[in-house]
């Protein structure tokens, strides 16, 4: 099992030329569609996990802040 989280304004930074974008695009897409895979996109919102690091487990998110750190449960 394989998690990922993207950084939604990742989907809009060019790297590359435009051809390059839309194989990569199309990878993104080919490997969400399997099943072992989860892949999630976080909003590009205020929120406190964009000023973060964090590690994603299977059980838990730790995130380390400049104010704080600490992990949370994913179930």
């Amino acid at each position: 099992m394989v998690s990922y989280v993207l950084d939604q304004s990742a989907l809009y930074r060019l790297v590359g030329s435009p051809e390059i974008m839309k194989r990569s695009y199309g990878h993104v897409l080919d490997v969400s569609v399997r099943p072992n895979v989860v892949f999630q996109v976080m909003p590009e919102v205020a929120h406190d996990a964009l000023a973060a690091n964090y590690v994603l487990a299977t059980i838990a998110v730790w995130s380390e802040h400049t104010v704080s750190g600490g992990y949370t449960p994913t179930r």
